[in-house]
């Protein structure tokens, strides 16, 4: 359509120029020659204005830059004469000659108080500091300028401004003489932004002093009156301008600030330093008085422009009817209206233009009626989108506000389809979403009802007149429907489906509490593999209290509420106990002890689990530092989520934390889960090949219960793999999970990985597993979670 409305408007543009082709010469001459005129007469003013205060400019700059000398030299007099008073003292010089340190010290310290210096320095004749304020001495240090200490004692005294630890000193030096040199006495004051600032008051120039080595062409700010977000800038816009160029004057832009600046060299040290001042006054703040007749002028002459543009514009009328009559049906079809047409009595092109108008207004109207067809519908499954979902939602919510018919809500959710997509790819997750919409259509074949896409692997169903007994039924059979397995590309997948019901009016009177509801049911039956579940009001209670509780943990940390317990492992080779693994646990003021099933996942899913992880680690290597120190060796593991591998810095954490607690790295076991590795699989064996490097052993945790294959597993740097208790526990009753147990630790140790089995509950559990090979045994037939303090006891009377 906006091709169409160019096309229309160069069209109504070129017959008026044909209809009104004296109207607008007069117009375009009339208004061409007065803005030439104004303009000709704002760029005179405008010119006078900007000289005259450049001019402005230079002078001031010309009076600060003498003020600034002369203040600078006045500076360097008054410091030479206030330190020749202390190298004058007969008692400071007997201290020197008697070297009294002390003496020395407190009179450094006192007249650097009494005069404000900021620094005082009291040099040997050999170069070497003796004493001074800033703690040099203690480490017999030289003294870092000695071409100041050569020029003192050629002329009889030195000043400079010299760089130190990383600020600007004005430093003086005078002789100590008993009657000839028997040391220097070295005075300085700092140069900072308060000095800067004393400066501007008395010039009204903006100061800055910089830094730089000869060859290093990249400035250093020292010191500045700049306001922090231009003064960063500064030294980037120094970058490659000539210093000390006498009473030139040079333009430095800053933001969207331009400064008229001088650059004197204050000082070129021996050693390559430069330092240099820049005096600046900003151009845009010089012009501002200004401002006021420059708006007045341009008020003027835009007002001396619309009238006369308002005089050729009366002129005009009466010769525009026919164009504004298509101009009003052109803003029509543009708006989207294409009931109207334009009836034009003539046969002339103007005529010939309306009825050509009204007939593309015709084939606008058809083909966008096409384009919302296919707005509303999902271009990979050809199923209805959300917006046409919800719009039938909507209509349904109407309907049944009047006649009564009650209907269903529900929204279908895909289990691990995110595996598939990062598995197979995104052509196969595509394919399964196509399979899964035609599996989905055949169970629902009556008119009235709305199957749609919203997006990912969500989808949506509307049942129109059903009660709770139908729209259960259907809801069965749509899960029923992923019972028979889905061959794509020669591959075979297995999908299974979570199903969220609501109805109306119980569960919502309105589109998107019903939509809410829907999904808090379908996240409920995916959190408890339940199918499908019927929205429930606790299901909303549940998520306000896990929400309140994801606030409360934020600050459980702060609070000291988290706490470390460790369950032994059973090494089966040596009947000892010499690993253990590190469960955490929140013990709420409150709500008392939380599971970590009720906290871990929502830390998981909002990144708060990385702080919890660095949180653990810390706290495990300062307790294996105590137990080193009672000379106890334990190996603790340690779980790692998927969160924790998406971080790049975890490496450079653990290195942190084992070298501030002294812990070997061969004392940590990093126990990672299958489903954190499959979250991001190259991410993830990038990070842990960097944790293997530094020392750290890995091991692979609930083993059996993920989806990794085994190519990818024997990639995997680990040196041990933990079967998950859901195996073990019902070892004794299921020939099954015998089969399974007996064959991950033949696989285990055929790949040279070490075995754990956890969930150990019992004797005869435990006797299966020593036969089976198994290295190492977890589980409360060995001993519950205990605290750090009981660890250790237990362990010792477990020995006996």
């Amino acid at each position: 359509m906006p091709s169409f409305i160019q096309t229309l408007t160069q069209v109504i543009r070129e017959k008026t120029l044909r209809f009104r082709k004296l109207h607008l010469r007069i117009i375009f001459i009339f208004s061409t020659l007065l803005f030439l005129v104004l303009l000709a007469f704002l760029y005179s003013i405008n010119n006078i204005i900007s000289n005259s205060t450049n001019q402005d400019i230079q002078k001031n700059l010309d009076n600060g830059q003498q003020l600034f000398k002369f203040i600078n030299d006045e500076s360097s007099l008054r410091l030479t004469q206030t330190a020749s008073i202390l190298a004058s003292d007969f008692a400071f010089r007997e201290a020197i000659a008697t070297e009294d340190l002390n003496t020395m010290v407190s009179a450094l310290f006192n007249h650097r108080v009494r005069f404000n210096a900021s620094a005082m320095f009291l040099v040997n004749t050999e170069n070497r500091l003796i004493a001074d304020t800033v703690g040099l001495a203690q480490v017999k240090a030289q003294f870092p300028f000695p071409d100041l200490l050569i020029t003192a004692e050629n002329e009889g005294a030195a000043t400079a401004i010299v760089l130190l630890d990383g600020h600007l000193y004005q430093m003086v030096v005078v002789p100590v003489l008993a009657p000839t040199p028997i040391g220097w006495l070295v005075s300085g004051f700092v140069i900072d932004d308060k000095f800067a600032n004393n400066l501007k008051s008395l010039t009204g120039l903006e100061v800055s002093l910089l830094t730089r080595r000869l060859a290093n062409k990249k400035w250093e700010l020292r010191a500045t009156t700049l306001p922090v977000n231009l003064s960063k800038n500064l030294a980037n816009a120094m970058s490659g301008i000539v210093t000390d160029q006498g009473q030139k004057t040079i333009q430095i832009q800053l933001a969207d600030n331009d400064y008229l600046s001088r650059v004197p060299v204050l000082a070129a040290r021996p050693d390559g330093m430069v330092i240099a001042a820049v005096l600046q006054r900003s151009l845009q703040q010089a012009l501002a008085p200004l401002h006021f007749l420059q708006k007045t002028l341009l008020i003027l002459s835009l007002l001396s422009f619309a009238v006369a543009l308002l005089a050729s514009t009366w002129i005009a009328r009466g010769i525009t009817n026919p164009i504004r009559k298509l101009g009003v049906l052109a803003q029509r079809i543009e708006g989207g209206d294409y009931s109207q047409t334009v009836s034009i009595d003539s046969d002339d092109e103007i005529g010939q233009l309306a009825s050509a108008v009204n007939h593309m207004s015709v084939g606008i109207a058809d083909r966008e009626s096409k384009i919302v067809e296919l707005a509303n519908m999902d271009i990979l499954t050809k199923l209805p989108n959300r917006t046409l979902f919800l719009d039938r939602l909507g209509q349904a919510i109407q309907a049944a506000h009047r006649s009564g018919p009650q209907f269903s809500v529900m929204v279908m959710d895909l289990d691990r389809f995110k595996e598939v997509n990062d598995i197979l790819g995104h052509h196969v997750g595509d394919l399964l979403l196509q399979e899964v919409a035609k599996r989905l259509q055949t169970i629902l074949t009556r008119g009235s009802d709305t199957l749609a896409r919203l997006g990912g692997d969500e989808f949506a169903i509307l049942l129109i007149a059903t009660d709770e007994e139908g729209a259960q039924i259907v809801a069965n059979k749509l899960l029923k429907t992923f019972d028979e397995s889905i061959l794509l590309e020669g591959q075979e997948i297995i999908i299974n489906s979570s199903l969220g019901i609501t109805y109306y009016p119980e569960h919502g009177g309105d589109v998107n509490t019903l939509m809410s509801n829907a999904d808090l049911a379908m996240y409920a039956a995916k959190r408890n593999n339940a199918g499908s579940v019927v929205y429930d009001a606790s299901l909303a209670w549940q998520t306000q209290a896990h929400l309140s509780l994801m606030a409360e943990l934020r600050n459980a940390i702060a609070n000291n509420e988290l706490t470390i317990y460790y369950q032994p492992k059973l090494d089966l080779a040596t009947g000892k106990i010499s690993d253990a693994e590190a469960l955490i646990r929140w013990i709420h003021p409150v709500r008392g002890l939380v599971p970590p099933d009720n906290f871990i996942p929502f830390a998981e899913h909002t990144g708060f689990i990385v702080i919890i992880t660095q949180w653990v680690v810390e706290n495990v290597t300062r307790q294996q530092q105590e137990w080193r120190k009672l000379g106890i060796m334990l190996n603790i593991s340690i779980n790692i989520s998927a969160r924790d591998l998406l971080v790049p810095r975890l490496p450079e954490f653990f290195v942190k934390m084992l070298k501030t607690y002294d812990v070997p790295p061969q004392c940590l076991m990093l126990e990672i889960t299958e489903s954190s590795m499959m979250a991001n699989p190259q991410g993830a064996l990038s990070i842990m090949n960097e944790l293997r490097d530094m020392g750290l052993s890995l091991s692979v945790d609930d083993f059996g219960t993920g989806y990794s294959s085994l190519a990818y597993l024997k990639k995997l740097p680990v040196s041990e793999l933990k079967i998950d208790r859901s195996f073990v526990m019902h070892m004794e009753n299921d020939g099954d999970d015998v089969i399974i147990v007996r064959s991950t630790i033949e696989l285990a140790h055929n790949m040279g990985l070490t075995v754990v089995a956890e969930g150990v509950e019992n004797q005869v559990t435990c006797d299966m597993l020593k036969a089976m090979g198994c290295d190492y045994l977890q589980g409360y037939f060995i001993s519950r979670p205990v605290m750090a303090q009981n660890l250790l006891s237990f362990i010792e009377k477990y020995s006996k």
